[in-house]
């Protein structure tokens, strides 16, 4: 954030010298529209984490297709040679 924020003032800066108007309103401007970028791109960041984590979903879906966590409880692997029946 502050590498992008930093060239989005110097930009201002150089556009401001160019075309002759007010450096510091133009750098400020440059810094405040370079934290509202970053700011919405890391509330969508923290949306889509949200969303990857929301425990509470993943169980449901997980138990609804039958994966129980991925983990393969059935004892037959440690038994199978004996015969219990």
């Amino acid at each position: 954030m502050k590498n992008h924020m930093f060239l989005a003032m110097a930009m201002a800066q150089v556009e401001a010298i160019t075309t002759d108007t007010s450096q510091e309103l133009s750098i400020a401007q440059g810094a405040v529209d370079s934290l509202n970028l970053c700011l919405d791109m890391l509330r969508t960041q923290a949306n889509v984490a949200a969303g990857a984590f929301d425990i509470d979903a993943r169980v449901s879906l997980m138990l609804e297709v039958g994966h129980g966590y991925g983990l393969d409880l059935d004892l037959d692997p440690f038994f199978s040679d004996l015969d219990f029946f």
